[in-house]
């Protein structure tokens, strides 16, 4: 009985353990630096707002994905998105839109990113950069 329960108890920590790494997602952190929008007057805080916009969900739905600065001091604005587990592997291109009063200014080229199911952190690049 007691070797039962123990093969019990191991066969059902291995399905739990198989079922989560099936389940994981791929979680990345966009970081954008806005230091020289705010110094070029091109972005206001307090009235505009920066919006991730890319080729797979959740980046082209009807929700927009805003980020935002949580340490006003940086001038770096961020969002934390979650992909579904069957996109890791996928290219996703995506870009940063300065939805402001007068006008958006979309950043002339796009941006890609490969998801590999882990957590990724990208560094903060200048909103519009040409290279990165």
């Amino acid at each position: 009985m007691y070797k039962k329960s123990i093969k019990f108890i191991l066969v059902l920590l291995l399905s739990i353990s198989g079922f989560v790494a099936a389940t994981a997602q791929t979680t990345v952190t966009f970081n954008l630096d806005m230091r020289r929008a705010l110094q070029d007057s091109l972005f206001i805080p307090s009235t505009d707002k920066v919006v991730l916009v890319g080729d797979v969900r959740p980046l082209n739905e009807i929700n927009k994905i805003y980020l935002r600065d949580e340490e006003p001091i940086d001038s770096i604005f961020t969002a934390e998105v979650t992909f579904r587990r069957y996109l890791d592997g996928d290219l996703v291109t995506y870009n940063f839109v300065l939805d402001t009063q007068s006008k958006k200014f979309e950043e002339p080229r796009s941006r890609s990113l490969r998801l590999s199911g882990n957590e990724i952190i990208l560094p903060p690049l200048q909103f519009g950069a040409t290279a990165w």
